[in-house]
């Protein structure tokens, strides 16, 4: 037996009073839900931002091109985690390489 199968109408535990109606029953959108409420579009647009800020601050340098944008990638989902290290190869396992000395070379 499910939560809903002896109501009258669908999630309500009885008819509705006389003169009453439903303005609205259902269940809200996922796509309006990011819109409205989670503000997608405005976050993707700030982390465009931070992509595009990042790789105009490495072409100033002198940075080539190609390598700026490799660069500006570091936080998008496609490398995470952006450690090449953790990234599948082959069913080889590595550990992480040792973290340099900061006094090293000196």
């Amino acid at each position: 037996m499910r939560e809903h199968e002896n109501e009258p109408i669908w999630g309500l535990p009885e008819q509705l009073p006389a003169g009453e109606r439903i303005l609205w029953q259902g269940r809200p959108d996922w796509r309006a839900l990011t819109r409205r409420a989670l503000h997608l579009p405005l976050l993707a647009g700030y982390f465009a931002l931070l992509l595009a800020t990042h790789a105009v601050a490495a072409l100033l340098e002198g940075t080539a091109p190609a390598v700026a944008a490799w660069n500006a990638l570091w936080f998008t989902p496609s490398r995470w985690p952006p450690w090449p290290w953790c990234w599948p190869s082959a069913g080889s396992r590595r550990a992480a390489p040792p973290i340099p000395s900061p006094t090293a070379g000196w």
